[in-house]
């Protein structure tokens, strides 16, 4: 037993250690703390990796003029605004006139989204601009919600009051935008829907006759502009109301 501790010591030290074998740690993120703290040029950020502490030196703050760049460039139009903290949550406080100055663009605005599949945005657009001369720009988002902006706030109301809309067959859900409106799609059981009446003789083009054709099928609303006066006479076109989807 002696003899074979005797061989071990003498082979340790006939083959030495290569260097790189001698620096390697036994555990990484020790030996990183351990180098930077060595550094007497290093400061501590304050940030840590684990359990790690970051540090910063006079090398690595010349790298960061790339960053500076960014942070002097013209294009910088926004500030810091210091935030307060509350039961250790960072809580921001915008003031009622910066939501007042931040709606003025939004206030002739309708959000909408279709029951069912969505539109694509490009038919759409030219669409809502035929039907809706006085629309300026339409914005999609991508979870399926349309931002129709319109030119005066009276174009906006009349579009809605003149509801239910339905492009390509499809129903829309309008809702005039308001601050911090939530973008939520409701399920619906039951949705306006214009049906068409056909081969209806020209003696009932009257709103009372109209009302009790219509009242064949169940509680009518209004007919179309077309319908009501009188300049398209294939088919009478009448909203309703109670329609129930077919859901799964």
């Amino acid at each position: 037993m002696v003899a074979a501790r005797s061989a071990t010591v003498a082979y340790t030290k006939e083959v030495p250690t290569p260097p790189c074998t001698t620096s390697m740690p036994t555990h990484p993120a020790s030996t990183v703390e351990t180098q930077q703290q060595a550094d007497s040029s290093q400061t501590h950020t304050g940030l840590f990796i684990g359990n790690v502490p970051l540090y910063t030196s006079a090398s690595l703050n010349t790298d960061n003029k790339f960053a500076a760049a960014f942070d002097n460039s013209s294009r910088k139009t926004l500030s810091f605004v210091p935030p307060t903290t509350q039961n250790g949550k960072i809580i921001v406080r915008p003031s009622f006139e910066l939501v007042h100055e931040g709606s003025r663009q939004w206030v002739a605005t309708v959000v909408g989204y279709f029951l069912g599949k969505k539109s694509y945005f490009h038919h759409l657009n030219e669409y809502v601009c035929s039907v809706w001369p006085l629309v300026k720009e339409v914005i999609a988002t991508t979870n399926g919600f349309f931002f129709f902006k319109f030119k005066r706030v009276a174009a906006m109301e009349e579009v809605i009051e003149g509801g239910p809309w339905l492009f390509q067959g499809k129903p829309i859900v309008l809702q005039r935008w308001k601050p911090e409106l939530a973008l939520r799609k409701h399920k619906h059981t039951q949705v306006p829907i214009w049906i068409k009446l056909r081969h209806l003789s020209v003696e009932f083009w009257t709103t009372k006759g109209l009302s009790i054709v219509a009242s064949g099928i169940r509680r009518p609303l209004y007919p179309d502009a077309i319908t009501k006066a009188c300049t398209r006479l294939n088919f009478a076109r009448v909203c309703y109301v109670g329609y129930i989807l077919q859901t799964a």
